[in-house]
């Protein structure tokens, strides 16, 4: 049989020390010459390891150790292109040529989205990728033109590459299922900004009419990249996706539905100024209608104080959705929009904090979170009010909360000059305590801390 030296490339062992076929000798192999049939009887596997040494050295050239891992981690793709006449998709497609005697669209599939993720050169991306992207049926493409988006190394290529997949991807998506079209949809909308500036607003109008065309239960992931997308600074195009979305929110799962809305309410400070309150309400309608994804309710009462004409009626919408929650939920969010009060004026201010404490269903969450933690107004008065109305929830409140909380009222009353309110109040606890179910130790605490303001031997 002679030495290894004597043998031709493609049989000479792939042991350590087996020589490998230069570039030269193997482009030779690749350029022209027909497939190599299989032997009779081998299978794929013995194929491979026969194969192997030969076209592996010629891959990871082109493709780096990245690349080949990727490729050769694909079984059923890898042993099905070196299969007789199939070994020829691969070659030709690393060769720079469209892929030919494809196997089945599945095996092209699968190979393609494999490759579309690997570090990759300029050499292998477009000829490979982008080839195996074109001998797929158009109902199969969505995954593998994903993946290249989603590639950091396309970048390399510059705007040229991103306008040619989004293309390649406008071409194919209505022969898609509405599931696939709508996950690459939301890729492309995440990518917009890296197309040439003049191609932008061509494909976000493309998008956008995609999304009027898709099942209203769809699309909210894109819905949510298209507003996150900081090259998207036309306030008509943020009010179109302000329109869409709030037509959409009603059929979604309720977790898209709260992320969408959640979105919505972050970006609304990007619509005309005039369109803000019209579209806050909207939202917060349809974020009242859940109980249990309470996220867009966060960035409604962060948007309260951009509002400057509907800010009163914005805090009680987010008040009353406040009211409707669970126990749990209410205490967090009691405390966040007792930060937003000074932002009412001083009146409403007033009559903000008292519509916190009053109410039956957030007071216990207000006194709880601590009075000193709440801004209070400058008018005595008011402050005497707030005061007085948060000692008639004190019964309310779990037992160990209550000697705590009212301490902190009778520290706002002692520490502040509420003049002769200040003397009033300490007359509301020494006639409330008795209604608070305290303990013999919990009472004399109280007693002691009104003790100097009462009468001699209290």
């Amino acid at each position: 049989m002679g030495d290894a030296a004597d043998q031709p490339p493609s049989e000479r062992p792939a042991g350590a020390g087996a020589p490998v076929p230069t570039h030269r000798e193997t482009d030779a192999r690749l350029g022209g010459l027909p497939p190599r049939p299989p032997r009779s009887g081998e299978t794929g596997d013995a194929l491979g390891q026969r194969l192997g040494p030969e076209i592996m050295p010629y891959v990871a050239r082109h493709l780096g150790p990245g690349g080949t891992t990727a490729l050769a981690s694909t079984s059923r793709w890898y042993q099905q292109a070196l299969e007789g006449e199939r070994h020829s998709v691969l070659l030709a497609g690393v060769a720079g040529r469209k892929f030919r005697n494809a196997p089945s669209p599945r095996d092209v599939l699968d190979g393609t989205v494999s490759l579309s993720v690997s570090p990759t050169g300029k050499a292998f991306r477009k000829p490979l990728v982008l080839g195996g992207i074109t001998s797929l049926p158009y109902s199969l493409s969505g995954k593998p033109l994903q993946r290249l988006l989603e590639n950091p190394n396309a970048s390399a290529d510059g705007p040229a590459l991103y306008e040619e997949i989004f293309a390649h991807s406008f071409e194919r998506m209505p022969h898609m299922s509405p599931v696939d079209r709508a996950s690459l949809l939301g890729t492309l909308a995440e990518h917009l900004d890296e197309l040439p500036p003049e191609r932008q607003s061509h494909y976000f109008s493309g998008i956008v009419e995609q999304i009027g065309k898709d099942p209203h239960t769809l699309n909210g992931e894109t819905l949510e990249k298209l507003l996150e997308n900081p090259s998207l600074d036309d306030t008509s195009c943020h009010e179109r996706i302000f329109t869409y979305s709030l037509e959409r929110t009603p059929h979604m799962p309720p977790v898209d539905r709260a992320s969408l809305l959640g979105t919505l309410a972050k970006h609304l400070d990007e619509l005309p100024q005039k369109q803000q309150s019209h579209y806050f309400f909207g939202v917060l309608a349809q974020a009242r209608e859940d109980k249990h994804h309470t996220w867009p309710l966060g960035e409604l009462i962060d948007k309260i104080r951009s509002l400057p004409d509907h800010r009163v009626r914005a805090f009680s919408g987010c008040l009353a959705m406040v009211a409707g929650l669970d126990e749990k939920h209410r205490s967090f969010w009691v405390g966040n929009l007792a930060g937003v009060l000074p932002s009412l004026g001083k009146r409403h201010a007033a009559q903000g904090m008292l519509a916190l404490i009053g109410e039956p269903d957030t007071a216990a969450a207000v006194t709880e979170t601590g009075v000193p933690k709440l801004q209070m107004p400058a008018n005595r008065e008011d402050r005497y009010e707030i005061m007085k109305t948060c000692l008639g929830r004190i019964p309310s409140l779990p037992p160990e909360h209550r000697v705590a909380t009212v301490s902190q009222i009778l520290d706002r009353a002692t520490s502040r000059n509420l003049g002769r309110y200040a003397g009033s109040l300490v007359v509301e606890v020494a006639s409330q305590m008795r209604y608070w179910s305290l303990s013999p130790e919990d009472e004399e605490t109280i007693k002691s801390r009104i003790r100097p303001f009462m009468y001699p031997g209290y």
